[in-house]
């Protein structure tokens, strides 16, 4: 069973139509919730598009696999404002 640790978390600051991505984060799962809907890809260089992963405003997610040491890559799906995304690993 994974347990957050709201201690290690990331806040993400995105601009209107844009991406933005995190540090490396030094886990093997990570939750993610953003004020806007967002688009997500993780890797080792990864870069978030409209055609990865959409997660939806106020939603958390279940746990997500990472690789140790991996990055997200977070795309603000919204044109019109900027957003908060954070992290939770």
């Amino acid at each position: 069973m994974n347990i957050l640790n709201l201690n290690n978390s990331q806040v993400i600051t995105l601009a209107a139509n844009a991406a933005t991505s995190s540090t490396a984060i030094q886990a093997l799962n990570f939750q993610i919730v953003s004020q806007v809907g967002i688009h997500i890809a993780v890797g080792a260089n990864p870069t978030a598009t409209t055609s990865t992963a959409y997660i939806p405003a106020g939603v958390m997610t279940q746990p997500i696999s990472i690789g140790m040491g991996e990055i997200v890559n977070v795309l603000n799906a919204t044109a019109t404002a900027p957003a908060k995304v954070t992290l939770f690993y």
